[in-house]
């Protein structure tokens, strides 16, 4: 049997099929969100004081099919702006956090983990400094990267140090990530995230 003979032929049969599938599985994933006008999903959210959970969704634009990703890249200007301001007054958080002023309390840090080029930021607890290092326990599960998963214990080099809070009389102080993350979310959702932050 000549093999080369048939490999044109085969070429042609296998090409469309696996087109044909790859458009099949893309339609089994996508399509509730393109049949829904402005589907959404929940990405993230932050629980308010009086118990209530306030969302960060991605959100599809049905008429042209493009998405909404609901988040801010780090390189975005006002978001790179946020993240420095954070890391500059860290310092503020560290005394705060040695000597739990005011009341202060639910001290929480975000930090950035890079894996094969993919970046994702995650909530942390169960932080700790020692002997110059700062050691984090990861506090969600992860949807992007795979080096890290919920509940790792892990040291976190300070310039991945990319947004802190805690609260103090009923406030969250720092967020300041969540603002450039403002224009994407409902203004509703928006006027309730600045109802429970102040400034430091």
């Amino acid at each position: 049997m000549n093999i080369k003979r048939h490999l044109p032929i085969a070429a042609l049969v296998v090409v469309p099929f696996v087109g044909l599938f790859t458009w099949w599985l893309s339609a089994i994933l996508w399509l509730p969100d393109l049949i829904s006008p402005n589907a959404s999903r929940v990405i993230g959210g932050y629980t308010l004081t009086n118990g209530e959970t306030v969302e960060l969704t991605q959100r599809w634009i049905t008429a042209c099919a493009t998405r909404d990703k609901g988040y801010v890249e780090d390189s975005d200007p006002e978001m790179a702006a946020a993240i420095a301001k954070a890391q500059q007054t860290l310092p503020q958080f560290w005394q705060v956090f040695d000597t739990r002023a005011h009341g202060a309390s639910n001290f929480v840090l975000v930090v950035r983990i890079t894996d094969k080029g993919r970046i994702e930021h995650f909530f942390t607890k169960d932080f700790e400094r020692r002997d110059g290092k700062t050691m984090v326990t990861i506090g969600n599960d992860p949807k992007i990267v795979a080096s890290v998963k919920l509940g790792d214990r892990i040291e976190i080099p300070a310039p991945d140090i990319t947004d802190w809070h805690y609260m103090r009389d009923g406030k969250y102080i720092g967020m300041f990530t969540i603002k450039p993350k403002f224009k994407h979310m409902p203004t509703d959702q928006v006027e309730a995230f600045k109802q429970v932050m102040t400034d430091p």
